[in-house]
């Protein structure tokens, strides 16, 4: 159902072997792949759609069900494009379909006009969790883990199209690298400020 929330038409199987069979009857763009399914599972699904040159061109994003030390390595030594682990979030599957299908025809680098705005509830209620997070980082004076809060919040905040945000993030990011706490804490009230002021914009729209 989320993706077809994001406009994507989609067709499902529900073991490797149906997916072998489907994709030699229909096109695909991409493969979201359950690495957990069972007969055929999508680890050995994924090596022989690599073996097969009609098909090894597909991008896959794997999906496993418990997020357990080495998945992604495997994930992608099996020739998986990208790892996701259940539960996955709208916001990190549209993550992951932006960079796998960025250049994709069927993407055609565009999302439709109303998916951002549908995705933005989300976006603010992960962002606020990321900002608290990142506020007992630094009363811990983890510098550390707050790098790698804003690293993210950077990231999210660019796609989105706050750029605002986003360079309040990546400030502070740059502050906890150089260990300048007295900027650091300033920077974070600025993230805060802004990041109300933009919600505020945002749901007066």
């Amino acid at each position: 159902y989320m993706l077809q929330n994001l406009g994507y038409n989609t067709t499902s199987v529900n073991n490797g072997n149906q997916c072998l069979e489907i994709l030699t009857k229909q096109h695909f763009d991409l493969i979201l792949m359950d690495m957990q399914m069972p007969i055929l599972d999508g680890y050995e699904t994924t090596k022989i759609i690599r073996n097969d040159k009609n098909l090894a061109h597909i991008p896959i994003i794997a999906l496993t069900a418990f997020a357990m030390e080495g998945d992604a390595e495997r994930c992608i030594s099996s020739g998986c494009d990208y790892y996701l682990s259940k539960p996955v979030s709208q916001l990190e599957l549209y993550e992951a379909l932006n960079k796998i299908l960025y250049n994709s025809k069927a993407n055609n680098n565009n999302p439709s006009p109303n998916l951002i705005d549908d995705l933005i509830p989300e976006f603010i209620t992960t962002t606020q969790e990321l900002i608290d997070k990142l506020h007992i980082a630094i009363e811990n004076q983890n510098l550390e883990l707050a790098m790698d809060i804003t690293h993210d919040l950077k990231g999210m905040c660019g796609m989105y199209g706050f750029p605002d945000l986003s360079e309040a993030a990546a400030a502070i990011h740059e502050y906890a690298r150089h260990q300048d706490t007295s900027n650091l804490i300033k920077a974070y009230q600025s993230l805060k400020d802004k990041f109300f002021e933009q919600f505020k914009k945002h749901s007066l729209q």
